[in-house]
């Protein structure tokens, strides 16, 4: 069908240009034909006035002028145009290249998939997030397959019996992936086959969680090293040299320091009553200068701090230094804080569902975003982007500039 559409256009173009060139030699034979009638009606006007001239000389006069425009009348009446118009397909090489061309045009596939030997992994499965099917198709031999264009046909029921939309991606290398989003929790039925034929397990039964489970989960409470007592604040430092989870435990006046995966190791330094009261909320670290921001609601202060060895080995020996304290005068519940780290000398704190940039050095204030003037009615969570970008969660998530722009949504 592509190639008669192909020939159908060529021949339409070819058809259009032919009309095109008939309509242009149209035109010029027109506008000569009306030039000889004009030229006729001027002879025939001067012919009547000739017939009532008496003067020999202006007769004989008139007479060689009205012969040589007779003479220019005999040029004129040649067809500046003519109707020749051939059609040729044989002036270049194009032929010879159709041909060529067509004998490469399409081909006859076949596949050594074998549906029963297929394996599918599907990920884990939550309400209304995203989920991952990998499908990986094997030839029946058991090798693993390394091209793609199997015609698969992917059926997804909820719970209720009814269709799952999905999007379908061919990688061309023996291997497919299906996205879906499950809309609600429950049982789902996933029927996967190739060549109509069902692939190793299907169809599947996976169970749609509500809720989005932990990797791994830290800690109950208690005041003991895997207890917490009111964790209100988690900063993650992936430096090569430490890769460590801070935890903001205010009810146990410490800083907890995990793994990444979850393992405890210590505990941030001597921490001193002055630095750490039960009212502090907020606990952020900036990587680049190693200094770490606590901020406590209550008293409205931010302290900057570091830690003289950062060998986790010895997290529990490590002095604690405390550069200064800022505080600003447009505070009024300043309970997280966040650091940026393009704007070296700013500050993030949410303040009463408001956004307050302030100077790290003299706690001067920079810029205020009111949060409400995008629609967002509370704040559940947000963190800075690698490019200074405020990221905000609430039941979206929305991303706005360090300058408090609305970026999307």
């Amino acid at each position: 069908n592509e190639i008669k559409s192909y020939v159908e256009n060529r021949r339409h173009n070819l058809l259009q240009s032919l009309k095109t060139t008939q309509d242009h030699k149209l035109k010029i034979l027109n506008d000569q034909l009306n030039l000889i009638l004009n030229e006729k009606s001027k002879i025939e006007q001067e012919c009547a006035i000739f017939q009532e001239a008496c003067d020999i000389h202006i007769l004989t006069q008139r007479i060689q002028e009205l012969n040589d425009r007779i003479e220019r009348m005999s040029v004129l009446g040649e067809p500046r145009e003519n109707s020749f118009m051939k059609f040729e397909f044989r002036h270049n090489q194009a032929l010879q290249d159709l041909a060529r061309s067509l004998n490469s045009v399409g081909r006859i596939r076949v596949s050594s998939t074998y549906p029963p030997l297929c394996r599918a992994k599907i990920e884990p499965a939550v309400a209304k997030l995203q989920c991952a099917i990998h499908i990986e198709t094997v030839d029946y031999n058991g090798n693993v397959r390394i091209d793609g264009g199997d015609p698969l046909t992917v059926n997804i029921w909820d719970p209720y019996g009814k269709l799952c939309e999905y999007n379908f991606h061919d990688k061309q290398s023996g291997t497919y992936t299906i996205i879906f989003r499950p809309l609600i929790s429950g049982n789902h039925k996933i029927d996967i086959r190739i060549f109509d034929r069902p692939i190793s397990g299907s169809p599947f039964i996976i169970d749609v969680t509500k809720h989005n489970n932990p990797l791994w989960s830290f800690g109950k409470r208690g005041r003991g090293d895997n207890e917490l007592s009111m964790p209100v604040s988690v900063i993650v430092d992936d430096s090569a040299e430490r890769e460590q989870v801070y935890v903001l435990d205010p009810g146990n006046s410490r800083i907890k320091c995990l793994t990444l995966n979850g393992k405890f190791i210590g505990h941030l330094g001597e921490i001193t009553d002055t630095l750490l009261e039960s009212t502090s909320t907020g606990l952020a670290y900036r990587s680049s200068t190693s200094k770490f921001y606590l901020l406590d609601w209550k008293s409205k202060l931010i302290t900057e701090f570091s830690i003289a060895n950062s060998d986790s080995s010895s997290n529990e020996n490590s002095q604690i230094t405390i550069h200064h304290q800022i505080t600003c005068s447009s505070f009024n519940e300043p309970v997280q804080i966040a650091v940026f780290e393009q704007h070296q000398n700013s500050l993030l704190i949410c303040d009463n569902n408001t956004f307050l940039i302030v100077d790290s050095r003299t706690g001067d204030l920079i810029n205020k975003i009111d949060t409400r003037l995008f629609g967002i009615k509370t704040i559940k969570g947000f963190t800075i982007g690698l490019q200074d970008e405020i990221i905000v969660g609430d039941h979206r998530i929305h991303i706005l500039s360090y300058e408090g722009k609305y970026l999307r949504q």
